[in-house]
């Protein structure tokens, strides 16, 4: 039955190991290894190639536990094949020469096929092209696809990531050492202030809670420092604008006093 069953897939062994014929040939093919005596290599590397072949898959399978937690949009649809465009095309001619009577009842469903193989290349070059371009388009939504899947894996070990108070920690140090040779450069006297040993480590506490709170509401790490930065740039740009308007009214004002003065000498 196998010696039948494999020259028709002899060239995808993996669709014939799916076949009722290729799963037994499978299952006697473990139980005769198992009957064979194994040398100590022997076992120990067919040991090892099992228990990496169950870890690859446990992976496989938690992924897929975490996947359904991202609530991801199904993946695009295969392409069409030229066959299956032929086949629609087919079927819509002749609805629309019947009146609008389904194709199903009007030609046998083996006829498309028996068209089909019948037709030259230069016919079915139509039909291939259509398939060329649906493949394209299905190359590019895949691609799309598989950079959301990307991103929503990473937001989602980020906030786990954030959650867990190792890990913070390393997040809160690499924070802080983005800020502190900032500070450095600076060297006002709230720089030097906030270069203190003491103040740092409240600063550190206040950030391990902040991104804390952070992520319980969804916000990760990498969203929290975005936002805080643009909260400083918002504030000392309003700061700026401040201290420039002010010395603008300062100017008009010492404009002004000149003004009078010299109105008052001159009279």
């Amino acid at each position: 039955e196998y010696q039948a069953a494999l020259p028709k897939y002899n060239t995808d062994f993996d669709a014939f190991i799916r076949t009722d014929v290729g799963m037994r040939w499978m299952e006697e093919q473990d139980r005769l290894r198992a009957l064979m005596p194994m040398s100590a290599e022997e076992k120990e590397k067919f040991e090892a190639a099992a228990a990496a072949k169950a870890a690859e898959e446990r992976k496989i399978r938690e992924q897929i536990e975490e996947d359904k937690k991202l609530n991801l949009p199904p993946p695009p649809e295969l392409p069409k094949t030229p066959f299956v465009f032929f086949t629609e095309c087919l079927k819509e001619r002749l609805k629309s020469q019947n009146g609008g009577i389904s194709p199903s009842v009007c030609i046998d469903e083996a006829i498309p096929l028996s068209i089909w193989t019948q037709m030259s290349r230069n016919e079915r070059s139509v039909y291939q092209r259509m398939a060329n371009q649906a493949r394209h388009v299905y190359k590019k939504e895949m691609e799309q696809y598989h950079q959301l899947v990307k991103a929503k894996r990473k937001r989602a070990r980020d906030l786990a990531d954030a959650l867990d108070p190792v890990k913070r920690a390393v997040i809160v140090d690499g924070m802080m050492n983005q800020v502190i040779p900032v500070r450095r450069s600076k060297g006002g006297p709230e720089d030097i202030a906030w270069l203190d040993e003491n103040r740092q480590r409240l600063v550190r506490h206040q950030l391990n809670q902040r991104i804390r709170l952070a992520a319980k509401a969804g916000v990760t790490p990498t969203e929290f420092s975005n936002r805080l930065n643009r909260h400083y740039t918002s504030t000392s740009t309003w700061s700026a604008q401040q201290q420039q308007r002010r010395q603008q009214q300062q100017a008009a004002a010492h404009k002004e006093l000149m003004l009078a003065q010299q109105r008052e000498l001159i009279g």
